[in-house]
């Protein structure tokens, strides 16, 4: 389960602006939430099952070695230039349980397209909007690792890294992911019609777009 970030947004340069490079953990006594890094180049590969579209990208698995290597590269090279960055989440006894991504900058419309006005307060946010997308493997599917992920990684962009909004994009049909952004504590703002597609090579398909800001509840346990 999990939403991809899609590519395409220009990098963050200025300092000034709100960083996507985190120090050290974030933890609630279940999950923990780190930057993607090279240790985790073999968990990450072993995780994403054939024929299964993870969070990291376009493409599904299985992912091999160098695969997985590709990805903490350029998810690094995304931190750097603060467009976007890669984490990874680990249960209690810190094994590798899923992942998160952050993608600086609000939605992305099509030339041409009048936004509505229900998106106009995200679209105003600019470069201090952040989109996450979550994902969780398949072992580890059904014990909150995803909302608790979310909800820490959310907590962390509103109260730390200087963000205003943090965003998803979700099928309207996946029932599971929505029941993740609301327990992170996310409300619907309204739904995009044909705005996402899953994979290149597949038909677009709405979007229902979701938002967390500062001083919102962050959802519940």
């Amino acid at each position: 389960m999990g939403t991809t970030p899609p590519p395409g947004r220009d990098a963050v340069e200025s300092p000034d602006l709100p960083t996507l490079s985190l120090e050290g953990s974030l933890a609630d006594g279940v999950v923990t939430v780190r930057a993607l890094g090279p240790d985790d180049v073999a968990s990450l590969a072993a995780s994403v099952p054939a024929g299964e579209s993870a969070v990291w990208g376009p493409g599904p698995g299985p992912y091999s070695g160098d695969r997985a290597a590709g990805v903490v590269r350029e998810y690094e090279e995304g931190r750097r230039s603060r467009l976007k960055a890669g984490f990874a989440a680990l249960d209690a006894g810190g094994s590798f349980v899923g992942g998160l991504v952050l993608q600086a900058g609000p939605p992305t419309l099509e030339p041409g397209t009048i936004a509505p006005a229900w998106l106009l307060s995200l679209l105003a946010d600019g470069p201090r909007a952040v989109e996450a997308a979550y994902w969780t493997a398949p072992p580890a599917r059904g014990r909150g690792y995803a909302t608790r992920g979310l909800r820490l990684l959310a907590d962390w962009a509103l109260e730390t890294a200087g963000f205003r909004s943090v965003w998803l994009e979700v099928d309207p049909v996946n029932r599971v992911s929505l029941a993740v952004a609301a327990g992170a504590g996310f409300a619907p703002l309204g739904t995009l019609p044909g705005h996402c597609r899953d994979e290149p090579d597949q038909g677009p398909h709405d979007c229902r777009i979701l938002v967390r800001r500062g001083g919102e509840p962050a959802g519940r346990g």
